[in-house]
C-alpha cells in the first residue's frame, strides 16, 4: 500500500487581516462580544437570560434582560471608543 501526499500551495498575505494599511476591518476584533443564552431563555417570548463576554477586555456580565445586555454592549463600545482617541 502507497500513501500519496498532497502538496499544498498556499500564498501568505503579510498585511493585518489581509487588508490594506487604510482600509478598516468590517468586524473589528474590539467589537467582539461571545453571548450565551441561559437553557431557560426565551427571547421569542421576550425572556432574556444569559452571559455576554467582551473578547478584547474579558469583561463579562450576567443578564437579565434584553436591556441589560444592550446596555452592557453599548457601554463596553463607548470605553473602547474613549480608548482609542
Amino acid at each position: 500500500m502507497s500513501v500519496k501526499r498532497a502538496s499544498l500551495n498556499f500564498s501568505v498575505d503579510r498585511t493585518k487581516n489581509g487588508m490594506s494599511p487604510k482600509q478598516k476591518p468590517s468586524l473589528p476584533a474590539n467589537r467582539g462580544f461571545v453571548l450565551q443564552l441561559h437553557a431557560a431563555a426565551q427571547p421569542e417570548r421576550g425572556q432574556w437570560q444569559g452571559r455576554v463576554e467582551h473578547l478584547l477586555s474579558a469583561q463579562v456580565l450576567h443578564f437579565q434582560s434584553l436591556e441589560e445586555l444592550l446596555n452592557f454592549i453599548a457601554q463596553v463600545l463607548a470605553e473602547q471608543q474613549v480608548d482609542e482617541d
